[in-house]
């Protein structure tokens, strides 16, 4: 489940890192994408919820949640290295 968890930060990671790219010289395209990450993660709990309902997994409730705490730690320069773990190294 932690490699689970780890991937939904990074797919969000990647969705905000991808978006800001996207609206590069764009006004407030840093404002917007920051305000839509903060909203995804105000919804994230109701899509978990309503995947909890349909599928009655837990893992699988809790990836909006992750991919939407990625997003937000993008923000702030967290860059997960999927691959590389320093600490192993």
């Amino acid at each position: 489940a932690d490699w689970i968890r780890a991937r939904s930060l990074r797919n969000g990671v990647i969705s905000t890192l991808v978006e800001k790219k996207k609206r590069a010289g764009t006004p407030f395209a840093g404002t917007t994408v920051f305000l839509k990450s903060l909203a995804l993660l105000a919804v994230s709990p109701f899509r978990g919820a309503a995947r909890l309902a349909r599928t009655g997994s837990l893992a699988t409730a809790l990836y909006p949640i992750h991919v939407a705490v990625g997003r937000v730690l993008a923000e702030f320069g967290y860059a997960n290295e999927q691959y590389r773990q320093p600490e192993k190294n």
